[in-house]
């Protein structure tokens, strides 16, 4: 389980007055107001840790120490904030690969705090005691393997279980024969940071939600799609709500402050509901701001957030006449020298006075309003736009123009047993890290990964080949986002799957995303053998890749993958004998 590098830590000074940098000598796993079991299942080797904690579990707790003050079976600590309510004893304890003399005990405590109700931690402080083997003395040995000194500056960033028995940490040497002093403990965490080069990786979530956010990272406009009552809107303000600590009040809130929903209406013909427009009742014109471009300024004001903005039941209404701005700036989308994320203005600068009197009301911050006055409204790295789709006789369909700009992702599945356990979705902290990209084309990703961004290319190359003398072959932007996504999602790799599986898989991904609901027509466009070639390309592009057979269904053995773009191509050949297909159900 990665932890914080600063929860368990030795060897350092701070000179910075009121700022100690105490190690928190625990993890926190979860909170659950009602008290209700909840753990953060998408934190990375979580589960494993918590199995391996059962495993070795005891029950004698007149025989734990912690602080020196004998343990009681679930009884609070004297400060009243913390109830022990297991503890594991391991017996075999590794760091960095090598056997350490010495036990380790890890308890699970629950905080009693007014602010912290039902919080749970893992703590593993190095002042708990079982049966006279103390973690203080193996934390000592520890050092001694690493080589260090007494004074030696060294942390921890993962603890693991290995086979049940083991456990294992992962440490840092900083310095191996003295403490290391830092100005503040903000300095000396982004001085560990960096000996730390794959800290971030965004493999912290629940993988369910892998492709939602891969994709927006990719591409910061998403079409939900799918059967009413899927929940496509709930995801869209569950993404906004991981975005917060989950012991903050933001994240238990019902309206986040990243989160702004807006249902489009049949009778939206131009953009004037969303963006706004000049009105001129009265002695001078004013603007009218709308949902949307209030929600673009919001997102200007707190850059360090995702800022989630859903367009509920988007087909209602024609989406190129009442998004038509949108659609067009969001493919100016460039990256910058300074690695910054630009678009073109969606409200060009005005002379005129209700422009000025407009970035007054859109925003406090003097400086974010001279931007405005100085470059028009751009669309901020941090904003996601999100379309639900209900594609029915009451809707609009989407032509190329609009599915070329997005990233489509069906939700048809039903689950009726999930969120019964859960009030919120478990899918883990998110940042900008893990949603915002700050590469929006196939040139920035393409030196860095070439061999990877060569072999999707000959993926696409030999599906266009199959869509040559049709209307719908794919061009540059697919192209591009199709790098991305692939380049994106290649950090979610399971423990001992090979980079080709990872791939495929991507690459299954952005097939059903942005290739296929490019296809729709009668017999004449689309015929049976066009969609059995088809999909024998992708069979064939996806076992080239990764080794391994890939099928529109379950197979009974192991070396078949199920794949969900020749799936949906079996679900449209079998729409095609009603006399039409399309890739909506």
């Amino acid at each position: 389980m990665r932890i914080d590098i600063t929860s368990l830590c030795f060897g350092f000074k701070i000179t910075k007055e009121n700022d100690s940098g105490t190690p928190a000598w625990a993890t926190s796993i979860g909170q659950a107001p009602k008290g209700v079991c909840y753990i953060e299942t998408s934190r990375p080797g979580l589960d494993n840790l918590v199995y391996g904690m059962m495993y070795n579990a005891h029950s004698d707790f007149s025989e734990l120490k912690v602080r020196g003050i004998p343990g009681i079976e679930k009884k609070e600590e004297p400060r009243g904030d913390r109830e022990r309510m297991m503890f594991s004893v391991f017996k075999r304890v590794f760091v960095n690969g090598k056997l350490v003399d010495g036990w380790y005990t890890l308890t699970y405590e629950r905080e009693n705090t007014e602010s912290h109700k039902n919080r749970i931690h893992i703590c593993y402080a190095k002042y708990i005691t079982y049966k006279g083997h103390s973690n203080k003395e193996t934390l000592r040995n520890m050092a001694q393997v690493l080589e260090c000194t007494e004074d030696a500056c060294w942390f921890v960033t993962d603890i693991s279980v290995v086979d049940q028995t083991e456990l294992h940490f992962t440490a840092i040497v900083v310095n191996p024969y003295k403490n290391e002093v830092y100005s503040s403990s903000q300095v000396r965490k982004q001085v560990w940071e960096a000996l730390v080069p794959d800290l971030h990786v965004p493999n912290v979530i629940n993988p369910t939600y892998r492709p939602y956010i891969t994709a927006a990272k990719s591409k910061p406009f998403l079409l939900l799609a799918g059967i009413s009552g899927t929940g496509k809107s709930r995801i869209v303000r569950e993404l906004a709500r991981a975005c917060w600590d989950m012991d903050s009040e933001e994240y238990s809130a019902q309206n986040l402050r990243n989160f702004e929903i807006v249902q489009v209406k049949p009778n939206w013909h131009d953009s004037s509901e969303l963006i706004g427009y000049v009105s001129r009742v009265g002695v001078k014109p004013s603007f009218v701001a709308g949902d949307f471009l209030k929600f673009v300024a919001k997102a200007w004001e707190n850059p360090d957030i995702p800022h989630f903005l859903c367009l509920d039941e988007m087909n209602l209404a024609p989406v190129e006449q009442y998004f038509a701005e949108y659609l067009s700036v969001i493919e100016s989308r460039r990256r910058h020298e300074d690695g910054t994320v630009k678009t073109d203005p969606i409200l060009k600068k005005n002379k005129e006075d209700w422009y000025r009197v407009l970035t007054d009301e859109l925003t406090t911050s003097g400086e974010l309003r001279m931007q405005f006055l100085n470059e028009g409204i751009t669309l901020p790295e941090n904003l996601i736009v999100v379309g639900t789709v209900n594609m029915d006789e009451t809707t609009f369909s989407f032509s190329r123009k609009v599915l070329d700009r997005a990233m489509t992702i069906e939700m048809n599945k039903v689950d009726l047993t999930s969120g019964l356990a859960n009030r919120f979705e478990p899918i883990g902290k998110l940042s900008c890290a893990e949603l915002v990209g700050t590469k929006v084309e196939g040139v920035d990703v393409y030196e860095e990964n070439r061999e990877v961004c060569d072999t999707v290319i000959a993926y696409l190359q030999a599906v266009n080949d199959c869509l040559d003398g049709t209307p719908f072959k794919i061009g540059y932007r697919t192209r591009n986002e199709s790098l991305l996504y692939v380049v994106n999602n290649l950090p979610y790799r399971n423990d001992g799957e090979e980079e080709g599986v990872v791939i495929a898989r991507a690459l299954d991904e952005i097939t059903n995303m942005k290739i296929l609901p490019r296809i729709e027509g009668d017999e004449t466009k689309v015929s049976r053998e066009f969609l059995a070639s088809l999909g024998d390309t992708i069979a064939n592009g996806l076992e080239k890749v990764s080794g391994k057979k890939y099928a529109d269904h379950t197979a009974s053995d192991n070396d078949t993958v199920l794949s969900i773009s020749m799936a949906k191509l079996t679900e449209m050949t079998i729409r095609l004998g009603m006399g039409y297909t399309s890739f909506w159900s």
